[in-house]
């Protein structure tokens, strides 16, 4: 047999384990070109170089070094790269037009300075900012640091083992981020935990795209205070070496506060709360039930404060006249919920500004400029909102509406049977699925008897895959039919189709007999497929699906009036006549690939994570059993969105940029080349502009429209073109005026004219003496002598 070829120039690691391995080696490489006349080129390579290098007995097991390259020239001094691995699967370009609308000012890409700069040259937005405000800025602005900062370990454009950034912490060695982070978080010895993780960019997750989790880091033990998560960069011997990735304090929110949140924001989200559609609720082809199919008890995400909507490119409250923060569907409600809340903020704050120092300077530059797109209280405000999650599997994305140079602050609450547990019945983890620790076999031991870390083999799951595709609703809507199911109601000509799809168990609601495994992944399934207790009494429990309350109740039943029936129908109607296909599946093509990452955080009742959400990649895993009313557990995700350093929400901005571009689709709708839509056309008739009866419109902005509809001068006789200001109808002529600006010049140098300023000079009462009227009676004379008649 064939022995597996080797890289020329590379020598292998010795086989004897007892044999310490080279401290340096030599790599050479022979250029091959006419020009290079067979010149050699040697590289000195440490031994960490060799063994993320060096193959072994087999090709398939080289470790995977990704790369990237640059893409996109932002305009703004910055380049974006993207991910060039030999593993990656083929990804959708996007459409560069909508991409260019969306991010029009490289909201997504700029840095603060780079955004205070911007502003600072903004008249517009200085108009709107006291001196004072500006002066404070400047003053910030003088403790931040650059994102990304450069170095000559390599050439720009160089490799990169997965995102960089330093705004978290950096040093040239790990002994060195040690001393840094115990400096920083004034601890040391066993009190502060490093654990190395390498970034291979091949994502864990099962065969429907569903998170997993592989390794398992938990809390050794109550000595340990601090966990910081690091990773080292490819062949870099410079400063920016190793930086942090992710960093926690087990022991965050006091345990009062804690136990009271949970307790709060359970209730209150699962009672008055309202959904938020996220992207990252299910898989890529939206077919799996990782929340669910009880949509009484389904994970569930909601959303309170100032979040940046694309829409607008600002603040979602720019055109709120009555702004509702943590909006419930009773408003009575809304004050307790916002307390919680900002008791929480400000109690997160500190322990965010401590673990990351120049994250939080980075999010604080503009929060006395943009008061109102902050949550909590004092100084140092560094959120503008927060995502509640409750039992929500969050399938593996990353924040990109988060602003750059920032971190989001993950606090994390567990139902009271699971705080002091060993032994939990569910766990959710939170997950980097493409990442792998980086140690030996002997510190993965070392790791494992400590109790700090679970190494898993598989990862048994029950794969749920729905027939139909899950429909996309507009962020935080109901649809009506979902609305009207969960309120009990049943079509009349309603059928099951298939008596299969929901007799398996996984499809029992919470607490009923049983032990039912999730729709993405379960345990304690035997060979047939099918959990303890009996289907009978599974059948013949009657139970209430009331969405007031979130909860079962076994006595009263009650989904309409006075109507009740068995809990097969009542899944049946909930699930609102999907089919769902399932297999069992232990996941093992991720467990054969020890480059696809899975690295995860078993997090503890008001822990508190810190990562760069909006370039790493992360994830939470499904629970066998999703129950939103009493959740395994809640995670409070506090951010800070892009472009929200504007005062009153962006108020000012917003009706700036509407005045241009109505003004723009006017001008476009007199041309013959737009057609509205109702509400646009409403909107733009209540600024001001004038058009016709009978003006044609389009179902929706994307729908294109019939030739009869756009606008033709001819159909309109004795039509003009205008729009009203100051109560004063103003022609517009599109065939010159295609700028908002000129129009208002043209505007103003129409008005009345200006009379002569020494028309306007005050006249002030004249108080003359009798000595002044001597001397003009004086000077008078003298005149009539000298000039009047002789």
């Amino acid at each position: 047999r064939s022995l597996p070829i080797k890289h020329t120039g590379i020598s292998p690691l010795p086989r004897d384990v007892s044999t310490l391995p080279p401290t340096k080696s030599m790599k050479t490489e022979t250029f091959s070109s006419p020009s290079s006349r067979g010149v050699v080129k040697s590289e000195v390579l440490s031994y960490d170089d060799i063994k993320r290098e060096a193959l072994g007995t087999s090709s398939d097991l080289k470790p995977f070094s990704p790369t990237k390259m640059p893409y996109m020239e932002t305009g703004c001094g910055s380049t974006l790269y993207k991910n060039v691995t030999a593993f990656s699967a083929t990804k959708e370009e996007r459409n560069p037009a909508l991409t260019a609308k969306i991010d029009e000012d490289f909201s997504s890409c700029r840095t603060p300075l780079e955004v205070m700069k911007d502003v600072m040259t903004d008249n517009d937005w200085c108009e709107n900012v006291t001196e004072e405000q500006k002066q404070k800025v400047l003053a910030k602005a003088t403790k931040l640091k650059e994102m990304s900062p450069s170095c000559t370990c390599m050439e720009p454009g160089g490799p990169e083992n997965g995102p960089f950034y330093v705004h978290l912490g950096n040093a040239q060695s790990l002994e060195k981020l040690r001393t840094f982070f115990e400096g920083q978080l004034n601890t040391g010895g066993e009190a502060l935990r490093m654990e190395v993780v390498r970034y291979t960019g091949k994502e864990g997750k099962t065969s429907e795209d569903c998170p997993i989790a592989k390794w398992i880091i938990r809390r050794s033990g109550p000595h340990e205070r601090y966990l910081v998560v690091v990773k080292q960069r490819y062949r870099h011997f410079c400063e920016y070496s190793w930086v942090a990735v992710s960093i926690i304090q087990w022991e965050g929110l006091s345990n009062e506060l804690a136990d009271k949140a949970y307790d709060q924001l359970a209730f209150r989200t699962a009672k008055y709360g309202t959904e938020t559609d996220r992207q990252c609720a299910a898989n890529k082809k939206k077919t799996c039930a990782c929340q669910g199919v009880d949509m009484s008890f389904n994970g569930a995400s909601y959303t309170f404060g100032c979040s940046w909507t694309m829409y607008h490119n600002i603040c979602k409250f720019c055109r709120s006249t009555e702004v509702h923060k943590f909006k419930l569907t009773d408003y009575s409600a809304e004050g307790d919920l916002q307390k919680i809340c900002e008791e929480l903020t400000d109690q997160v704050t500190p322990i965010y500004s401590r673990l990351a120092p120049d994250s939080c300077n980075n999010m604080c530059l503009f929060e006395d400029v943009a008061s109102d797109c902050r949550i909590g209280s004092g100084t140092g405000r560094p959120f503008s909102g927060i995502t509640c999650v409750c039992d929500f599997c969050a399938h593996g994305h990353r924040d990109t509406n988060n602003m750059v140079g920032g971190a989001t602050a993950v606090v994390t609450l567990l139902r009271p049977e699971d705080r002091l547990a060993e032994e939990k019945e569910d766990e959710q983890f939170h997950v980097l699925p493409l990442y792998v620790p980086d140690c030996t076999q002997r510190d993965i031991d070392a790791k494992v008897a400590s109790g700090g870390l679970v190494v898993l083999n598989k990862f048994s799951r029950t794969i749920a895959v729905k027939a139909t595709k899950k429909a996309n609703c507009k962020r935080g809507r109901m649809p009506a039919e979902r609305k009207r199911m969960m309120d009990g109601y049943i079509p009349k000509d309603y059928i099951r189709e298939d008596t299969r799809t929901f007799n398996h168990p996984s499809l029992r609601p919470p607490g009923l007999p049983g032990s039912m495994p999730q729709l993405d992944g379960a345990y304690g399934l035997n060979a047939s497929g099918s959990s303890e207790g009996s289907e009978e009494d599974f059948a013949t429990a009657n139970f209430s699906l009331n969405s007031s309350t979130g909860m079962a109740s076994g006595n009263d039943s009650h989904l309409t009036s006075d109507q009740s029936f068995d809990t097969e129908v009542a899944l049946d109607g909930v699930m609102e006549s999907m089919k769902i296909v399932t297999h069992e599946s232990d996941c093992l093509e991720a467990f054969d690939d020890p480059n696809i990452g899975g690295v995860a955080f078993a997090l503890t009742h008001g822990s508190v994570l810190i990562e760069c959400a909006k370039q790493e990649l992360h994830a939470t895993t499904a629970l066998k059993q999703p129950n939103r009313g009493h959740p395994h557990r809640i995670g409070l995700v506090f951010y800070q969105h892009k472009n929200l350093h504007h005062p009153n929400h962006g108020m000012e901005e917003f009706q700036r940029k509407r005045a241009i571009r109505e003004f723009r689709d006017y001008v476009q709708w007199l041309k013959g080349n737009y057609v509205p839509t109702e509400a646009k056309l409403k909107a733009m008739m209540e600024s001001g502009f004038v058009f016709p009866n009978e003006v044609k419109t389009v179902n929706k902005p994307m729908d294109v429209a019939n030739p009869d509809d756009y606008f033709k001068s001819e159909s309109f006789p004795g039509f003009v073109a205008a729009k009203e200001i100051n109560q004063k109808l103003e022609a517009i002529d599109h065939e010159s005026e295609q700028q908002l600006e000129t129009f208002y010049v043209k505007f103003l140098s129409e008005g009345p004219p200006v009379e002569d300023e020494i028309n306007h000079t005050p006249k002030f009462d004249e108080k003359m003496t009798e000595a002044d009227m001597e001397e003009v009676k004086y000077y008078e004379e003298m005149l009539r002598k000298e000039f009047g008649p002789k």
